[in-house]
């Protein structure tokens, strides 16, 4: 049995600590890291803690700020800092090596911060495909392959990608990450949170796998701003994995050590499954809520010791490891740097020496060395075919002495077309004109004829007597007077109209169409028979003349011939009328075929071609010349 002395009322049995996962929470500033998390990874190394099988702890601490660089000082033969920057640490390497298109998709969109289009993954597809059908590739080679296609909206995503260091051709051994009795920090510090969480997820993912298998020895994994990459309502690339470790990886000897800040903000998944808590100060009342809800062993009434605790130096502990919640001191273990801090140049070379580490880090450098180097050569030698293919090719020089004497006839060609046309043209212009003149001609005699018709309707008009309608004789009248002023209305509408239907009369009136068979029996009642109803059509017709004729006088006779001539003069003035619209537009159709004519004639035809087209055009004029004087006739 392992104990670690944390304070000096505070000495726990390792392996209750590490029987389930442990969490250290509290406000910025409470001392989280620089104290209970730099004091537990220091006493683990100084102490060897076991796993239940016999086998000493492995150590892996995900660095967001780079500050547990400062361990390499303190443990330098027991710890050795990873990061995907060389000049950092041991380099640190994602493989690339047969990558994915969801795996790809993932890391582009997480990078880029924008959801590829359809045209873009096609493309990606179809360069994965093309490549896997040939054997092995990397990213390096697919890059290359999306250049040779042409597809360049994808490339910036691709060299934010390989800026970032994080791929290689090859990983970077588990083995080496999870040393038993030792410590990998891997530092992150300056990348993106994006970044961060694809090193996180796939790390873990990795490491977790491995440890299933029994591949790798027992772990305990620190990580910094867990509710980064485990925040709760929200999917980022390392959630699922810190789901499924927080779940199921206590019982294969993998422990994780969250630490956050915000445990409101934490998964619920993370925060349900700690067993061991180490609380500082923490002042938003949410976040304390969301302690008392998940922490062992302690209750409401501890919501004011946390709030109360004294920052960088009080800790509230709970959990498997107390039999009741107790608070310690622990003081800063002065080991952890500032923010962004860097290991040593002395300590990386002696890192780099080291001999387990010797043979990965010249086998990285030779693989990238080599890739890069080709992927290089490719893109400067299809940039140089395509170079090749916008060159403008040399001429032979007899070459261009016939291409000089081709433009040169070429010119004289174009001349004499162009003085051919415009001979055409005045000829067409001619001919246009004198049909102008002709149409104009027609049109004029037209109209003239339709102001001798119009005047004579005018005279024949004015010379009608005036004659009154039936209603107004005063018979007619008189006999009428029983009717109301609308019934009246309703007869002389009739009378004048003719047969009408109700849908007719009845807004005529100003009422509905049912009630005007009410309208028409009140009528009927007070002069029978007056309005009669055919039920065949369904019509009214008034009845005025048949039950009061009047007698016609001799001039009234006249008057209705006359009238019967100004009607036919009407009518003729309507037919003449047609006919010269009629004729206007046959010439306007013409006018349109010219137009056309004209415009192939400017497409290019030669002279000889023409004469057939300018005859038929003249013998048509002619024709219609020809109509017009028939609508005159």
């Amino acid at each position: 049995m392992t104990k670690l002395q944390l304070a000096k009322n505070c000495i726990i049995d390792s392996k209750k600590l590490f029987l389930g996962h442990v969490g250290i929470a509290g406000t910025t500033g409470a001392g989280k890291s620089r104290n209970v998390a730099a004091k537990l990874l220091a006493e683990c190394l100084a102490k060897q803690p076991s796993a239940p099988n016999g086998v000493r702890y492995a150590y892996v601490v995900v660095d967001t700020n780079d500050e547990y660089v400062g361990f390499t000082d303190r443990y330098p033969g027991q710890v050795v800092v990873f990061s995907p920057d060389a000049t950092r640490g041991i380099p640190f390497r994602i493989t690339s090596k047969n990558i994915t298109i969801d795996d790809l998709s993932m890391f582009l969109r997480e990078v880029t911060k924008k959801q590829l289009s359809k045209a873009e993954l096609a493309a990606l597809y179809m360069a994965i495909d093309e490549l896997r059908a040939k054997g092995d590739y990397t990213l390096e080679q697919l890059y290359t392959r999306l250049y040779e296609l042409e597809e360049y909206s994808l490339l910036p995503a691709f060299e934010k990608i390989m800026a970032t260091n994080i791929f290689a051709p090859e990983e970077t051994p588990l083995k080496l990450l999870a040393r038993p009795g030792q410590a990998s920090i891997l530092a992150i510090g300056g990348y993106s949170a994006e970044v961060q969480a694809i090193i996180v997820a796939h790390l873990l993912r990795e490491l977790f796998l491995a440890r299933k298998n029994n591949e790798i020895a027992p772990c305990v994994i620190f990580l910094e701003e867990c509710s980064v990459f485990a925040p709760e309502g929200e999917l980022v690339p390392s959630s699922e994995i810190l789901k499924s470790i927080a779940t199921q990886a206590r019982g294969y000897n993998f422990i994780l050590v969250s630490i956050f800040q915000r445990s409101s903000m934490t998964s619920k998944n993370v925060l349900s499954q700690v067993g061991n808590w180490f609380i500082g100060k923490t002042g938003n009342p949410t976040d304390r809520q969301a302690i008392l809800r998940n922490a062992e062993k302690i209750e409401t009434e501890h919501d004011k010791v946390i709030k109360n605790l004294k920052a960088a130096k009080q800790f509230l502990v709970t959990g498997f490891i107390v039999e009741t919640p107790a608070v310690v001191e622990i003081p800063d273990q002065k080991i952890l740097l500032s923010k962004g801090g860097r290991i040593k140049p002395t300590v990386i070379e002696a890192t780099f020496r080291r001999e387990d580490m010797t043979e990965y880090v010249a086998k990285i450098r030779s693989l990238e060395e080599t890739e890069q180097k080709r992927m290089k050569d490719d893109i400067a030698r299809l940039r140089s075919e395509r170079e090749e293919k916008l060159k403008v090719p040399v001429i032979p020089k007899e070459t261009r002495k016939e291409l000089s004497h081709l433009k040169t006839e070429l010119q004289q060609t174009q001349v004499r077309y162009q003085k051919a046309l415009e001979g055409l043209k005045e000829k067409e212009k001619a001919a246009d004109r004198k049909a102008r003149e002709r149409f104009e001609a027609t049109i004029k005699e037209q109209q003239a004829e339709i102001e001798r018709l119009t005047r004579q309707v005018a005279i024949a008009g004015a010379g009608a007597p005036e004659e009154k309608s039936v209603w107004e004789q005063d018979i007619v009248k008189h006999r009428l007077k029983p009717l109301s002023e609308k019934q009246r209305d309703l007869v002389i509408f009739l009378e004048r109209s003719g047969p009408s239907a109700a849908e007719k009369v009845a807004p005529t009136l100003g009422i509905a169409p049912k009630t005007v068979t009410a309208y028409v029996s009140e009528i009927n009642s007070k002069i029978h028979g007056l309005v009669a109803f055919d039920e065949h059509k369904g019509v009214y017709h008034s009845r005025i003349t048949e039950l009061f004729p009047i007698q016609q006088s001799e001039s009234s006779k006249d008057h209705e011939r006359t009238l019967a001539e100004v009607v036919q003069l009407r009518q003729d003035l309507r037919h003449a009328q047609e006919a010269a619209a009629t004729k206007t537009a046959e010439a306007a159709k013409l006018e349109q075929e010219r137009n056309q004519l004209v415009k192939q004639l400017d497409s290019g035809k030669r002279e000889d071609e023409w004469a057939p087209v300018l005859e038929e055009l003249d013998s048509r004029l002619a024709g219609m010349v020809k109509l017009l004087g028939k609508v005159e006739g």
